[in-house]
């Protein structure tokens, strides 16, 4: 089952909408059977490398430089993610 999308529809620039600023952070642990509690609106690696991930019933495993990422996945593999990396809403 897909993460819930909790920003689909936001329109305001307050903290916790769409716009707003990214405050809170998934650190982990990802999984290779389980979608991510919440989506989230951008990825921030710190350490680049691969990253293996569902978007849209679609897995992808993509090179990642360190920096801010405004993907949305559903879920982020264990296996075959080599970047370190967080998942900020």
């Amino acid at each position: 089952m897909p993460a819930p999308d909790t920003f689909a529809r936001a329109q305001d620039p307050s903290p916790g909408s769409y716009l707003g600023p990214l405050m809170q952070v998934n650190a982990g642990p990802f999984s290779d059977a389980n979608d991510l509690a919440v989506k989230p609106r951008a990825l921030h690696v710190s350490v680049a490398g691969n990253i293996k991930y569902t978007i849209s019933g679609v897995t992808v495993t993509e090179a990642y430089e360190i920096g801010w990422h405004p993907i949305r996945p559903d879920r982020i593999f264990v296996t075959g993610t080599t970047a370190t990396l967080t998942a900020w809403w």
